[in-house]
């Protein structure tokens, strides 16, 4: 995300993190999960977003999504069409949702929230829509048998900047 929209990002996941102690809340970067893909290619064999056709991305409300919390996005469906040409893996267990939102949280925080943030409360000064991103592959690698954000790594293997025009 530009380096406007990933700082407010940060800002509200570090008050999450004040408001309810959740360690996943800080455990990975401010980011928007696409897809989980079982091998990472090489950046100029990835498939390229038609960006001319690619409309914006309109951000949405905290919410729940599987067991994360997420700031909603709404994908159009060029997206989905432009990732059905990627193999794809399941999400891991609690890791961020695909294409459901820019991750904020995972169970821990979840369990924490209770009813202390409305599911449907409004991201403060978010712009309303999303129209320049870098879309990166990241290698993110959780200890096995543990809560994943209690141990993980990950490394972004490499990024291009996108303008949606749509």
């Amino acid at each position: 995300m530009p380096g406007n929209v990933e700082r407010l990002f940060g800002d509200l996941r570090a008050e999450l993190f004040r408001v309810t102690g959740a360690i996943s809340t800080q455990a990975l970067p401010p980011l928007l999960p696409l897809a989980y893909i079982p091998a990472i290619p090489a950046p100029e064999t990835f498939p390229p977003l038609p960006q001319e056709q690619t409309p914006p991305l309109k951000l949405g409300a905290r919410e729940p999504a599987g067991d994360t919390l997420v700031s909603a996005v709404r994908f159009p469906e060029v997206w989905r069409s432009w990732l059905s040409s990627l193999p794809q893996s399941e999400a891991p267990d609690g890791l961020p949702v695909p294409l459901a939102g820019v991750f904020l949280g995972a169970r821990d925080a979840l369990a924490a929230l209770d009813a202390r943030l409305p599911d449907d409360a409004p991201v403060p000064g978010l712009p309303g829509q999303l129209t320049v991103m870098h879309l990166q592959a990241i290698r993110v690698l959780p200890e096995v048998g543990r809560e994943w954000w209690l141990s993980v790594d990950w490394e972004a293997v490499w990024s291009k900047r996108i303008k949606l025009r749509g």
